[in-house]
């Protein structure tokens, strides 16, 4: 867990800015634009709109202890849901780096093993790092987290 009163380190700003420029440079690609064209406007749509922005043109942030791209679904869970319940920049920021280290450190820990299996640790990984960001900016309690983190999981394996 990140310490909320340290500043935000330095990794996160610059890949947030990256991920941040790559989602302005991918909205005008086919695939970001289809993704925003059936969004309909709910939350979970834009998020998925934004994330594939974000992450279409394939040159937004790569961690390389587990070969994952931690902004591409992580970034868009933290902006938008922030921006529905109204939280400050900080607690944005604070939620995205919770969010981008779990990620990373699930797509760590099962790497290269995820990739020889013929999984993409963005796509299996990141539904946990978008909901442990949403969680913590929604508020919930660590049982109703962790309850959110496993529903990822079993998103993410197709049950």
């Amino acid at each position: 867990m990140r310490d909320h009163a340290a500043p935000m380190d330095d990794a996160y700003r610059i890949a947030l800015t990256d991920w941040l420029a790559c989602a302005v440079a991918g909205a005008g690609e086919r695939a970001a634009r289809a993704a925003a064209a059936i969004a309909d406007g709910g939350l979970e749509g834009r998020v998925a709109a934004l994330g594939t922005a974000g992450h279409v043109l394939d040159f937004d942030d790569t961690y390389p202890d587990g070969l994952a791209h931690l902004s591409a679904p992580v970034a868009p869970a933290a902006l938008l849901v922030g921006a529905e319940v109204a939280a400050s920049v900080g607690e944005v920021l604070d939620a995205y780096a919770e969010g981008f280290e779990a990620m990373g450190a699930l797509s760590a820990a099962n790497h290269p093993a995820i990739r020889e299996r013929g999984w993409h640790p963005t796509a299996v990984c990141g539904g946990v790092g978008a909901a442990v960001a949403a969680g913590v900016l929604l508020g919930l309690d660590d049982e109703r987290r962790e309850a959110a983190v496993r529903l990822a999981l079993l998103q993410a394996s197709g049950l």
